[in-house]
């Protein structure tokens, strides 16, 4: 798993070097936003590269230290089941991106905050589905007012 780190913040920097320098093709205020995202991206991808590079060398002191069969078919095991919730994640939002075409965002933003939670493992319903309606309006307002993103309709 800890190459699997270091290759996603390798890609996350390139990423967000890749988006960076589109914005910067962008005229002055409307690149702001994306430059603030790339740097963003670029942030998180080092942490996750250097977290990587930890998590690599310290396996590799453990494996040294004892045998690895048992530790390695765990690993395998969790590594499986956090692909399938990410996999999981990953048609969450393509379903969202094709639902908020349909559907109201805030309607979509619902159903995906909910999906996200009950796909990670969250089930306390009487906390879930008001959290997810005011991260949904919530959302809403700051695109709309702040970020001065239109939308079609908060309901329609």
């Amino acid at each position: 798993m800890p190459k699997k780190d270091i290759g996603l913040g390798i890609v996350s920097i390139g990423f967000g070097a890749w988006v960076y320098y589109i914005a910067t093709t962008l005229k002055k205020k409307a690149a702001f936003w994306p430059k603030i995202v790339a740097v963003g991206i670029i942030a998180l991808g080092v942490i996750i590269l250097i977290q990587g590079i930890i998590a690599l060398v310290k396996a590799n002191k453990a494996a040294a230290a004892a045998g690895k069969t048992a530790e390695v078919k765990t690993a395998v095991k969790q590594e499986t089941v956090k692909y399938l919730k990410v996999a999981a994640v990953v048609g969450l939002l393509v379903v969202f991106y094709f639902l908020f075409q349909y559907v109201s965002y805030i309607l979509a933003t619902v159903l995906l905050v909910t999906g996200t939670s009950v796909i990670l493992g969250y089930r306390n319903w009487k906390v879930l589905i008001p959290t997810a309606i005011v991260v949904a309006v919530l959302l809403y307002v700051a695109f709309s007012q702040v970020f001065h993103v239109h939308f079609p309709g908060a309901f329609y």
